[in-house]
Formats: C-alpha cells, structure tokens, sequence
C-alpha cells in the first residue's frame, strides 16, 4: 500500500516539474518576441520614425511589462515626442530634418509591412502559447490539489500505520507477559509434581516400615504365646 501511493507521488512530482519546464519554455519564448520587438523598434527610431518606435516598443512592453530595457527606451522616445510635439506649436518651427520626414521611400514601406505580418505572426504564435500556458497552468493546479489530497492521504495511512504498529506492540508485550507467566506456572507445576513424587516416596517407606512393624508384632504375639504355653506346661509337669 504504502509503496503504491509512493509511486503516485512520484508520479505526479514528475508531471509538476514537466510543467514547470514547459512554462519555462513558454517564458523564454515571451521573453524572445518582446526583445525582438524592443531591437526593432530601436531599428524604427534610428531610421528616424518616432511613431513607430514608440508603437513597437509598447508592444514589446505588452509582451513582457518586465523588460526593463524597452521601458526606459520607451520613457526616452515619449520625452523627445512630446519635445516635438511643442515644438511643433513654436510660431518658428525648425526646419524639417530628413529624419522627421514622414513619407518612406518605398522599400522602407515593403520592410514595415514585411516586419508587421512578422510581428503578427509572431503576437499570434504568443497568444496561442499564452493560451497553452493557461491551460497549463490550470493542469498544474489540478496536480497541485491532487498531490495536497495524496500527501494528507499517505499521512492518514501513515498515522494509522503508527496506531497499528503501537497496538502490535502492545499485543506483543501482552504476549510476552503471559508467556513469562505461563513459565512460571510451568516452574511452580514442576516443582510440586517434584515435591508430590518425594511426599509419594516418603509415603510409601512409611507404609513399608508400618508393614515391618505389623510383621515383628505378629512374631512376638506369636513368641509370647509359644512362652505361655512351655510355661502352662512346665507347671503342669511340676505338679
């Protein structure tokens, strides 16, 4: 019994640790989509498109709201956006620099729309792992309980094992009592039926000598009788 529930546990700290690598997976992968998001983005900003780089950046961030990097580089672009943004308002703009130029050439464009079904392809890969991972995490849970219900069953059979195992002892110590007693009562039995066969034996020579003696008081009644009649017949001789 105790060896089959062993085996279960067993069984079911395979399978949590077989999902713990899986989320690992699933994280390592999140974490590659929001980096490559995060150096694309980088990419947009150099090629002088703001917008863009914010865009991507956010959703690098959507992704994974840990990476650190595509944060700060975030917070760095909405500053210079928002310092365009007033400048913009100046009666005396600036004049427009080729990097704010907001028209692409048309490779550029074929390169943003290349990159974009790359993105979606890779936010729809991700969904669908965030789905798997969910329903993962969902098994774990369900693994969870059933190794909390396992563990508190083995300590119940544990426990009972333990109340068995005391109850044994004590039937054993119970035993070995009434063994003791039983050689003693052996040991009282052997002594008596000993004293019986000496007190047998002692009986006996007893009515051995009552015997000797009866013969000896046969003899001399018989003797006395003898003397009385030699006696009776020497007096009647005297006369």
């Amino acid at each position: 019994m105790k060896s089959r529930h062993s085996l279960k546990l067993l069984l079911l700290i395979g399978a949590v640790s077989l999902l713990a690598i899986c989320w690992s997976n699933a994280w390592a992968q999140t974490d590659l989509a929001s980096n490559y998001l995060y150096e694309y983005g980088l990419a947009r900003y150099q090629n002088g498109y703001l917008d863009d780089a914010i865009h991507e950046l956010r959703k690098s961030l959507i992704i994974n709201p840990y990476n650190f990097a595509a944060k700060q580089s975030l917070e760095k672009l909405l500053v210079e956006q928002r310092r365009k943004a007033e400048a913009a308002l100046d009666p005396d703009p600036a004049p427009v620099s080729k990097q704010d130029d907001p028209s692409p050439n048309r490779e550029l464009q074929e390169d943003i729309v290349l990159r974009d079904r790359q993105i979606n392809g890779l936010t729809q890969e991700l969904q669908v792992q965030q789905n798997s991972f969910q329903d993962k995490l969902q098994e774990l849970s369900a693994l969870t309980d059933q190794l909390n219900r396992a563990k508190n069953k083995i300590a119940e059979l544990e426990q009972a094992a333990s109340s068995k195992d005391q109850a044994l002892n004590q039937n054993l110590d119970s035993l070995a009592n009434l063994k003791n007693e039983k050689d003693q009562l052996a040991n009282q039995l052997t002594q008596a039926s000993q004293a019986t066969t000496e007190q047998a034996a002692q009986l006996k020579a007893s009515q051995d000598k009552v015997k000797a003696l009866e013969a000896l008081t046969e003899q001399l009644t018989s003797a006395k009788n003898k003397i009385a009649e030699l006696e009776q017949s020497a007096a009647t001789k005297d006369q």
